[in-house]
């Protein structure tokens, strides 16, 4: 069985939430994650993290753009409603 290092795995799973890993390092984060099931739970709360973190991100850009585009169809300047 391999013997996997806190900063490896860090890694798998950074670049596995990216969807970036090779076939190789894919193989190394399941095997890791079948080990024990707290691996498999740590990854799965890592993940869902990563995935409300991305969906908070989309919203506050998206307002952002909302605002802005209420900005302009109703003129607004300097603060004030023209």
């Amino acid at each position: 069985m391999k013997k996997y290092d806190e900063e490896y795995i860090c890694r798998l799973i950074h670049f596995s939430l990216l969807d970036c890993l090779s076939d190789e390092e894919e193989q190394d984060l399941e095997d890791w994650k079948k080990i024990s099931k707290e691996n498999e739970l740590f990854f799965q709360k890592v993940k869902k993290e990563f995935q409300a973190n991305e969906i908070r991100g989309f919203v506050a850009i998206n307002s952002k753009d909302a605002w802005k585009a209420v900005k302009q169809k109703t003129q607004w300047r300097s603060g004030v409603l023209k």
